[in-house]
C-alpha cells in the first residue's frame, strides 16, 4: 500500500481505496482473506475497528469507508492506523510500499460540514467580568431531542498568543443562574485548537476564560455541539 496520511472529516462520509501489491508491485488476490482497518488512539486503544470489503470488479483493492457515524465520538486530532489480512490461520499486517512500516497516520478533522451531533451553537464574543471573560448563556433544552443528555463537544478556536484557564460552567436552574464548573482546560500560546468533551443534562452552559498576564489576542470562536 502507498503510505499516504489519511485525512477524514466529521459530519460526512469519507471514502478511500487501498491498493494491495506484493514487494514486486504485482497485484495480490484478496479473495481468501478477511481485511480489517483499525485506528489507534494515543493510549494504544482501538478507536475504530471495522472490516473492509474488496472493491467490486477488482481482486486487490479494498474499500475503506469511514462514515459520519464511525467518527461521531472521536476527538479531533491524530491517530495511527493499520490494515491486517486474516486467512483463517494467521493475521498479517499490510506494509506501506517497501519501507517495512505497517502503521500509518490518520487525522480526524471537524471540517466545515454539518454538525455530527445534530445541533451546533457558536459563541464569538465575551463580556469582561473582573479578570475574566464570560460568555452569554447557551440554552440546551435538555428535554427535547437535541442530544444534550448525551455527549457534548466544545471546540475552542483562538489567536496564537492566547493563554489562560478556559472553564465550561453549567446551570440546572430554570433561568441562567446558579452557575457551577463542569470542566476546564489550560490554553497555551500556540496555533492549535482545543477540545473538551463532557456528558450530562444541563439547562444552560456558558464559558469563562481567565487569561494569564502574558496573554494577548482573543478567543475567536467557541463551538458547542450536541
Amino acid at each position: 500500500m502507498w503510505n499516504k496520511p489519511l485525512k477524514v472529516y466529521q459530519g460526512v462520509d469519507n471514502a478511500y481505496e487501498l491498493v494491495v501489491t506484493d514487494f514486486d508491485q504485482q497485484s495480490v488476490t484478496l479473495s481468501t482473506y478477511t481485511a480489517r482497518f483499525r485506528a489507534i488512539d494515543a493510549n494504544g486503544s482501538y478507536a475504530l475497528d471495522k472490516p473492509l470489503a474488496i472493491k467490486v470488479g477488482t481482486t486487490n483493492k479494498l474499500n475503506l469507508i469511514l462514515n459520519s457515524e464511525d467518527l461521531n465520538d472521536l476527538i479531533p486530532g491524530f491517530y495511527t492506523y493499520s490494515v491486517t489480512l486474516d486467512d483463517g490461520t494467521y493475521q498479517r499486517p499490510l506494509y506501506f510500499e517497501q519501507n517495512g512500516n505497517a502503521v500509518g497516520q490518520l487525522e480526524v478533522l471537524t471540517g466545515p460540514f454539518e454538525s455530527v451531533h445534530g445541533r451546533t451553537q457558536d459563541v464569538t464574543s465575551f463580556s469582561i467580568v473582573g479578570p475574566a471573560r464570560v460568555s452569554g448563556a447557551i440554552t440546551l433544552d435538555p428535554l427535547d431531542d437535541s442530544g444534550s443528555v448525551g455527549l457534548h463537544t466544545v471546540s475552542i478556536f483562538k489567536d496564537s498568543t492566547v493563554e489562560g484557564t478556559f472553564t465550561i460552567e453549567g446551570s440546572l436552574a430554570s433561568t441562567a443562574t446558579s452557575w457551577f464548573s463542569i470542566d476546564s482546560v489550560e490554553l497555551v500560546a500556540d496555533t492549535t485548537s482545543d477540545y473538551l468533551n463532557f456528558n450530562g443534562i444541563f439547562n444552560f452552559i456558558r464559558y469563562r476564560f481567565v487569561p494569564t498576564i502574558a496573554s494577548t489576542g482573543n478567543i475567536t470562536l467557541v463551538q458547542h455541539r450536541t
